[in-house]
This record gives C-alpha cells, sequence and structure tokens, in this order.
C-alpha cells in the first residue's frame, strides 16, 4: 500500500496526490511510494504558460541515475531524506522560444536535473514522488517545457509541466506521481498528435500578454513580476499562521527546495 503524505512543498518542486498516486500500464511492478502535494515554482498547467515561461520544449531521455550521500545527522538519526540526481540526453526540440531581442539560448544537448529521491528509515528506503508529475527515471523519455535559469543552469518549468514520452506518445512510460484523469490543459492539448502535429500546436501558443512584457526576465524574476501584478489587482486574504501541527523534513528536490510532509495517520504501520 503507497503510503500517503500531505503538506506544503515549496516552490521549486512539489510533491503527488496522496493515496491513489497513478501508475502508467509500462509500470505494473512499482513498490511503496510517499507521495506528497506543493505548489509548483512557476505557473505550466496551459500551453500559455509554456509559451510564457520556457525556453525551449524538447524530448529527453533520463540517464545516470545517482543517488546522494545522506546528511551526517540523518545517519545517526537512522533515518531521513536521500536526494537524487538524473542526466537528460535531448532527443529532439518541438519549439523554442522567440524572446522580444531575437535571442533566445540554443538548447542544450544534455542536462544534469535534481529529482526527488527516497526517505529511509534504518536499511529501508522507499520512493518519493511528485504530484501530478512522473518520478523521471533512467531509461524512460519525458517530454519537457525546459528554461534557462538565472545560473546558468537548464530545468523544467515545473516537476508536474513534464509529461511521459516513451516511444513517442505522450502518457506513455514512467508516472508514478501521476493522476488518472487530472490531465493538464497542455496535456490534453498536446496528446494523440504525432510529432508534426505536436510541433505545430506548440508553434500556436501565445503567451499571456502580462507574462510577454517581461520576457527580458529570467523565469523565476519573470513569474515574480507577474504574480506581483496580480496579487494588486486580487489582494491575497490575510495568512493564517496558526500551527497546524505539520512534521517538518528537509528534502531538497527538484533543484533546491525544503519541502513539509505530514503522513498519514492510517498508514502507520502499514
Amino acid at each position: 500500500m503507497a503510503s500517503a503524505a500531505t503538506g506544503d512543498l515549496p516552490t521549486a518542486g512539489p510533491l503527488a496526490s496522496a493515496a491513489g498516486a497513478g501508475v502508467a500500464a509500462d509500470d505494473s511492478d512499482v513498490a511503496d511510494l510517499i507521495v506528497a502535494h506543493g505548489s509548483p515554482r512557476l505557473p505550466y498547467s496551459r500551453l500559455a504558460d509554456w509559451a510564457g515561461y520556457a525556453d525551449h520544449v524538447v524530448a529527453a531521455t533520463a540517464s545516470q541515475e545517482t543517488g546522494d550521500t545522506p546528511d551526517e545527522e540523518d545517519i545517526a538519526a537512522g533515518e531521513g531524506y536521500i536526494g537524487r540526481s538524473v542526466r537528460l540526453t535531448v532527443n529532439k526540440t518541438f519549439w523554442s522560444r522567440t524572446s522580444a531581442d531575437g535571442w533566445t539560448p540554443a538548447p542544450p544537448t544534455s542536462f544534469p536535473l535534481n529529482v526527488v529521491g527516497w526517505q529511509f528509515t534504518g536499511e529501508t528506503r522507499t520512493e518519493l514522488v511528485v504530484e501530478g508529475a512522473p518520478r523521471v527515471e533512467a531509461g524512460h523519455t519525458y517530454l519537457i517545457p525546459i528554461a534557462h535559469e538565472a545560473d546558468g543552469t537548464w530545468a523544467p518549468i515545473a516537476a508536474q509541466a513534464i509529461l511521459p514520452y516513451d516511444r513517442g506518445v505522450i502518457g506513455r512510460g514512467e508516472a508514478k506521481g501521476v493522476v488518472p484523469g487530472e490531465e493538464t490543459p497542455a496535456q490534453l492539448a498536446l496528446q494523440s498528435k504525432d510529432e508534426t502535429a505536436l510541433a505545430a500546436t506548440l508553434a500556436s501558443a501565445r503567451p499571456d500578454p502580462l507574462v510577454a512584457q517581461y520576457a527580458s526576465l529570467d523565469p523565476d524574476a519573470r513569474w515574480e513580476k507577474v504574480a506581483a501584478e496580480l496579487a494588486a489587482l486580487d489582494p491575497t486574504p490575510e495568512e493564517d499562521t496558526a500551527d497546524h501541527g505539520e512534521d517538518e523534513i528537509n528534502v531538497d528536490p527538484w533543484n533546491g527546495a525544503e519541502d513539509n510532509v505530514e503522513e498519514n495517520p492510517e498508514d502507520v504501520g502499514d
């Protein structure tokens, strides 16, 4: 039985829906998972978001999976988090952004990516997954809207924007955090399309005007400006600062996030 988890994960990479973590047809032998949820770092659900925040949309295959060494404190405690990284090799670029000044960084041939790893207790490791996102595992291919970051690295605009893409079919392949029936509008617009139709659909996408005016900024700074304007139009209700009992664990998935995960009491002892 997959253990469920709830709680807020930070902007750089949220973890996924609880009891019914999605499993693709190609992945029938899946071990227990810890699933959590949180907020993506950038908007991602519509093709307008892809056009507004990504520099390229690529098909890329994961390889060279590596597990990190846990912190000494976690080792001493006998429990904690193990990070993980993969290398993504770009097989095809389906779309590239045309910037206001006519310059867009060339797509990479490959790039490293920090992804969610495992939580361990003693000698037992349990996989973590991101809500609405594949786990990204070696040997599988994904369709990914990627952005060139301020520090020069490449990363998906959001973990949940990554789509399984084995053998050129959207939705086929590793999809351990994907929840069936909760496809984004972007996925629905692209699925069942061959390469030519997929590229044409991406080419027709346009960013929201509010996003487009900040196209010269890096994606995080772009979203910060957009979010500030949206907040000014629709002020957020006063924040609830009460302690609701979240148990914190330090997890660093998706390029540098600290995640709060609360275990589901019903799963204790499974």
